[in-house]
This record gives structure tokens, C-alpha cells and sequence, in this order.
């Protein structure tokens, strides 16, 4: 083929393809999955994939609804920080027990500018996670996690968590830890929970607020004027108009 038609793809759902896994499945390596607004009721595999799925939008104007499946998402063909799953309203009802909204194993994506939820599972004893890892090094950033039994949960995992939101959670992060891991969550905002982390959580930031209270704009996830989560996430990272980045779903660089 030429090197015209080498380069990277835009492949739009619902115009190219009518759904999100039908799009990844006719994708290659570098391509970007772009999704308009709607609902898309799907559990989708990434496979081997290392693309770019991503919103048109933005989180509150685009949901993908796996209730009835276990995983909204999987991400298990070793994928790299190459793969970006970004501005998307994930959400898994599923009665089952421990369902999940993004499961990534031996992968390392980012996945940045969510809203997840799990509802059905918030004040059960029993239940699943937003997003479950193993032996990954994932970056989660920017993500507004909530209504869920567990928040993050992570075994042996190196990456980064930060500038993320959690509420309403009966446990904010259960990180199995190892000698030497650098999976350390800092710059994150805890609020609503019955308790911030699970007793195996080993490395813990010094920059977590947990004690004061998000606070939105009225029918929106953005940040009112006085939130505690302006200008207060990662030092390095930053918002597009230069500031330092907000904690939540509407900060980073990534974020809409």
C-alpha cells in the first residue's frame, strides 16, 4: 500500500460502522474509533488493538451501557500508552456479582476523561469495581468514578493514578501491592465512602484530599468556582489553557 493510505484512520460510529466493536474490529494499529453522542448498549473487546477510542463529544453526551454483560470494556492484548479510552459515560448494571466497567490485564492504556458507574452495586456488601487491573501499568487520570463498591482495584501494578474524582463508594482503592511497585495514587479526591482504601493498599500519596466536598455545576459534572479540585491536580500535568490541571472528568490535557 502506499503511505497515503498508511496513515491513520478515522473510523466514526455510528457513520462508518453502526457499533463501537464493529468499528474496532475493522481498525488497525494507530487508527482512531471516534463516537458520536448516543447511547450504545455494548461490552466491547479492544483485542490486540493498539487505538484510540474516544468520544466526540464528551462523557455526558455519549454513555456505553454493558449492563447484562461482566465488562463494559476489556483491554487484554498488551496494549500500550498508545491505546487511549477517553470521554465516555461507561456504566454495568449487570446483577451478576463483580461486574466491572473497564477490565485491563497485562496491558498498560490510558484511560482518561470517564465517567464510571456502577449503580446497582453501591450498597451491596458484595460487588464489583470501575476499573480492575492486573499486572498492568495503566494510566488513569481524570476520571470521575462513582456509585460503585470499589473505585480502582489493582494487583501488581505499576502506572499512575491521579487527578481522578471518587464518590459515593464503599471503597475508594484496594491496590495489592509488591516490594518496589510505583503504583502510588496521589492528587485524587475522595468524597462519600465508607472507607478510602482497602487494609492491602501499601503506597499512598501525600496529596489525596479526602475531608472536603466536591462541589459541580448545577446539572453538570464540570467544577463550580470553589471546588476543592481546581488547579489541584498532578503538578506537571495541565489543563488546555495552561493552568494545572483540575481533578475530575473536566481537567488534564485530554480533557473536552
Amino acid at each position: 500500500r502506499s503511505l497515503w493510505n498508511n496513515r491513520p484512520r478515522v473510523i466514526w460510529v455510528p457513520n462508518d460502522y453502526e457499533t463501537i466493536q464493529e468499528a474496532i474490529w475493522n481498525s488497525e494499529d494507530g487508527d482512531t474509533v471516534m463516537v458520536r453522542p448516543g447511547l450504545y448498549r455494548e461490552s466491547i473487546q479492544l483485542l490486540e488493538k493498539r487505538i484510540s477510542l474516544m468520544s466526540s463529544e464528551g462523557p455526558e453526551e455519549t454513555t456505553i451501557d454493558a449492563t447484562g454483560s461482566i465488562t463494559a470494556i476489556w483491554i487484554t492484548g498488551g496494549q500500550d500508552s498508545t491505546t487511549i479510552i477517553r470521554g465516555f459515560t461507561i456504566l454495568n448494571n449487570t446483577e451478576d456479582l463483580y461486574p466491572y466497567c473497564i477490565y485491563v490485564e497485562l496491558s498498560g492504556p490510558k484511560i482518561v476523561n470517564n465517567i464510571l458507574s456502577a449503580p446497582n452495586y453501591f450498597d451491596q456488601v458484595r460487588g464489583g469495581s470501575c476499573i480492575l487491573g492486573g499486572m498492568n501499568t495503566m494510566i488513569v487520570r481524570n476520571n470521575l468514578i462513582m456509585e460503585v463498591g470499589t473505585g480502582i482495584e489493582t494487583y501488581l501494578c505499576w502506572g499512575d493514578v491521579s487527578n481522578n474524582m471518587m464518590i459515593q463508594l464503599r471503597s475508594g482503592f484496594h491496590n495489592q501491592a509488591i516490594l518496589g511497585q510505583t503504583l502510588t495514587p496521589d492528587f485524587n479526591l475522595f468524597w462519600d465512602f465508607d472507607r478510602l482504601f482497602n487494609q492491602h493498599t501499601r503506597l499512598w500519596g501525600e496529596n489525596n484530599i479526602s475531608d472536603r466536598e466536591p462541589i459541580f455545576q448545577d446539572g453538570s459534572f464540570r467544577l463550580r468556582e470553589g471546588s476543592p479540585g481546581i488547579n489541584q491536580g498532578r503538578p506537571n500535568l495541565r489543563d488546555p489553557d495552561g493552568s494545572r490541571s483540575d481533578i475530575g472528568v473536566y481537567g488534564g490535557p485530554y480533557t473536552y
